[in-house]
């Protein structure tokens, strides 16, 4: 509540035996919560910091079925603390459905199948306030998300299951930034992609509250093989105060987040039956927040279906670049200029180049694709 006080950082666990083994129990790892209701860094009182993740290290592990928990506190308001960078190796992972495998940093696993939640859910951020000060230039401020980086050589996203790297949603009404959404990296040799992945920008705590919204993240996917998505990707902006739009140290809210960059790479086929959205945040009384950039690259044939909508709108528009040799694609393409906030002409660039073919006959954009 408004007791004085701040999160203490969790510790580091190494688990390295020479003989495999299994893990099916549960490791906690979180950091601390701190005063909800005050963040001070001075001298003479520090105060509402939540305290970091801890750091697990695991090698040798034959199966994992566990539960590991290494999240930044949850309460504190000054609405820092972070995922420290893990590394687990194992043969096999499984996050069960409805359960969470909370980390950052690397999770190198032969077999890896995703049927609940994995990944640094709910980051914060590195900036805090001091007596609710806020530097003039809050670009300069928009803190990193987590990071976090897959290699597997099969990886299983059930239609149940979500990859999670979104910033952590302001609890109250304060005039800071919220955190950005996480950087995750994939490299698998086969993936079968039928739930979702988020990326998203935090968002300020709603309606007209005080507060800016956060950047979304970043997300790349490599395979050597070929990839089916049949899930959803978002890589979307956070939103900021609905109802002001000022400067300054102490007074700055209504900031959009910007949308995320996405990059889908295949050295075969590529094939899109789920969405993709990389926009700016809904919400914001300022005119700003830029939209994403999705660019998906398949060395033999990219085929988006007529059901898929890739969006990367903003007050200033992101750019859809999709390459192939052979290209069909049949969807909507939405680089336009976002309605959110005072309208701009500025749109995007939809860009396809493709070597041998292209179908674009039921394909739908805004604004007029680039033919390269």
């Amino acid at each position: 509540s408004g007791t004085t006080g701040s999160g203490g950082d969790a510790g580091t666990l190494i688990l390295d035996i020479n003989n495999s083994f299994d893990i099916n129990g549960y490791i906690f790892a979180r950091g601390g919560a701190g005063r909800i209701d005050s963040c001070r860094t001075d001298i003479s009182l520090v105060t509402g910091h939540r305290g970091s993740g801890g750091i697990i290290k695991i090698k040798n592990a034959n199966v994992i079925t566990a539960l590991p928990d290494a999240s930044p506190g949850e309460f504190g308001n000054c609405h820092n603390g972070k995922y420290r960078d893990s590394e687990i190796y194992a043969k096999k992972v499984i996050v069960n459905q409805s359960l969470s495998f909370l980390i950052g940093g690397l999770l190198n696993v032969t077999n890896l199948t995703v049927e609940g939640i994995l990944g640094p859910l709910n980051t914060s951020d590195e900036f805090f306030n001091e007596s609710f000060q806020l530097p003039q230039d809050v670009s300069k401020h928009r803190a990193m998300g987590s990071n976090l980086t897959i290699v597997a050589d099969i990886l299983n996203l059930s239609s149940t299951g979500l990859i999670a790297g979104q910033a952590r949603t302001q609890l109250v009404s304060v005039m800071v930034v919220a955190g950005q959404g996480s950087s995750i990296n994939i490299t698998a040799n086969t993936i079968y992609f039928n739930g979702n992945i988020t990326i998203d920008g935090g968002d300020h705590a709603g309606t007209t509250s005080s507060g800016n919204g956060g950047n979304a993240g970043k997300l790349l996917i490599t395979t050597p093989n070929n990839l089916l998505i049949n899930g959803s990707i978002f890589a979307r902006g956070g939103t900021g105060d609905s109802d002001s739009c000022a400067g300054g140290n102490t007074t700055r809210r209504g900031e959009i987040g910007d949308g995320g960059n996405i990059t889908i790479l295949s050295s075969k086929n590529i094939t899109i039956d789920g969405g993709i959205t990389g926009t700016r945040g809904e919400v914001g009384l300022c005119n700003n927040g830029i939209g994403g950039f999705i660019t998906i690259n398949a060395s033999n044939t990219l085929n988006i279906s007529n059901t898929v909508v890739i969006n990367s709108t903003g007050n200033v528009s992101g750019d859809i670049t999709l390459k192939g040799s052979l290209v069909d694609v049949r969807a909507t393409l939405d680089a336009s200029n976002s309605s959110v906030g005072h309208k701009t002409s500025l749109n995007g660039t939809i860009l396809i180049e493709f070597n041998n073919s292209l179908s674009i006959s039921s394909l739908t954009t805004t604004p007029s694709p680039q033919i390269a």
